[in-house]
């Protein structure tokens, strides 16, 4: 059996708190670069996860596209835009959604 040991340091974003960041709308689709500020302020952490729920999804998918920085997607409830082909990269990616049974 192999063992390795991984260290994760989750950061969250959030312009509730953040009010000098401001994301207008709270929409992720307004700033799409957003995760820059969270990755300017954390230079410490050289491997990046990122990932969103419904359309901050979409735009998680189109930002980790575009940014070798980031290794992992993670898509709450959310896919990405037919126009981001992601099959070519070497994402890890996790996509959790649900529906309600009756």
């Amino acid at each position: 059996m192999n063992r390795f040991r991984m260290t994760v340091r989750l950061v969250l974003s959030s312009t509730r708190e953040r009010k000098s960041r401001h994301l207008p709308f709270n929409l992720a689709i307004l700033s799409p670069n957003h995760a820059d500020q969270v990755n300017h302020d954390h230079p410490e952490i050289k491997r990046w996860v990122i990932g969103g729920r419904s359309l901050g999804g979409v735009m998680a998918s189109d930002y980790a596209l575009e940014h070798e920085k980031v290794e992992g997607l993670v898509l709450l409830a959310s896919y990405p835009q037919s126009k981001t082909d992601l099959s070519k990269t070497s994402l890890n990616m996790l996509s959790i959604w649900g529906a309600m049974m009756k």
